[in-house]
């Protein structure tokens, strides 16, 4: 009899517990959130990871191809291939992307580390202060590379 009740009474509270369709139809939606992972920032993201794997790979072709017209103006060649090329030492041997933003003129924004090796040294790596890397689409509708921490 113990047992009966005590089944009995589970029984109840379960199906007690379950809610109606009506019930559950008049609770509130929650409000659904955006995809912030939309074709533009997945286009935006790629290029700004192919650009760092360029600079990782001291590759200036793949950099150059990359590169929008208003970061070729506003950096001399030199100074472009010596950002993109670097030094023996230290050599380039990371970087991490993070925090893609997008601007209201279309741009994206992403957080860039650079971490550098250094062969012979006391320390075997440092990484750049967190910088900012911005890809914006090109007059020919292709994403590009506006800036990069160009020393």
């Amino acid at each position: 009899m113990k047992t009966f009740l005590i089944s009995f009474l589970l029984c109840a509270a379960l199906l007690g517990c379950e809610q109606s369709p009506q019930q559950k139809s008049a609770q509130p939606k929650p409000a659904e959130k955006k995809n912030p992972y939309t074709k533009d920032y997945l286009g935006a993201v790629a290029v700004a990871d192919e650009f760092c794997y360029a600079w990782k790979h001291r590759n200036i072709t793949t950099a150059r191809r990359l590169m929008g017209k208003g970061m070729i103006r506003r950096y001399p060649d030199v100074r472009l291939h010596a950002a993109i090329v670097g030094q023996e030492n230290p050599r380039h041997a990371g970087f991490e992307l993070s925090n893609g933003r997008s601007s209201r003129d279309g741009r994206y924004e992403f957080d860039v580390k650079l971490f550098f090796h250094y062969v012979g040294e006391m320390y075997e790596r440092i990484e750049s202060p967190k910088e900012t890397i911005i890809v914006a689409r090109s007059d020919e509708g292709f994403w590009v590379v506006e800036d990069f921490p160009v020393p």
